[in-house]
């Protein structure tokens, strides 16, 4: 529901220049419509001031609209509430994931690749052949040795 700065100062508990001092430094946003008025959301009122009035306390002999009791009740404020806390915090998990993918990225960008494996030289890789080569055959040769001398005798 939108309100008029009186509006919008009666419901905070707040003076009207406190309401056009934060509107003009940016702490309180508004809309403004064809005519020039400016216009508060009751949940933007309830976002910096976080507990506002009941309206039907209003002084009814005051320069105030009057207000039908359905859009005053304190759910409507309360609705108003959680409304601007879902925007929030729906805000706050898109600005999360993306934190989280740039982050992903980054880890992308920096990773350390896998150690490479030392590769055997050429040069070793026959002199192991020939090594393993003539281990079979002097294990063969032990083996032929021992079978026959035993038979010799």
């Amino acid at each position: 529901m939108k309100h008029t700065i009186l509006e919008a100062a009666r419901l905070a508990g707040v003076s009207r220049s406190t309401i056009d001092r934060y509107m003009k430094k940016g702490k309180l946003s508004y809309d403004i419509d064809e005519d020039g008025t400016r216009f508060v959301d009751t949940s933007e009122l309830a976002r910096v001031f976080e507990k506002l009035k009941n309206p039907e306390t209003f002084d009814r002999d005051a320069n105030t609209v009057p207000m039908r009791r359905d859009e005053t009740s304190t759910e409507t404020v309360e609705m108003a509430l959680l409304q601007q806390e879902n925007r929030y915090l729906k805000a706050e998990v898109k600005e999360l994931r993306a934190d989280k993918e740039w982050y992903k990225e980054q880890m992308k960008k920096i990773a350390l690749p896998a150690p490479e494996r030392e590769q055997k030289s050429k040069s070793l890789s026959w002199v192991n052949a020939i090594l393993i080569g003539c281990g079979t055959v002097i294990t063969i040769t032990l083996v032929f040795v021992a079978w026959v001398f035993p038979h010799l005798g």
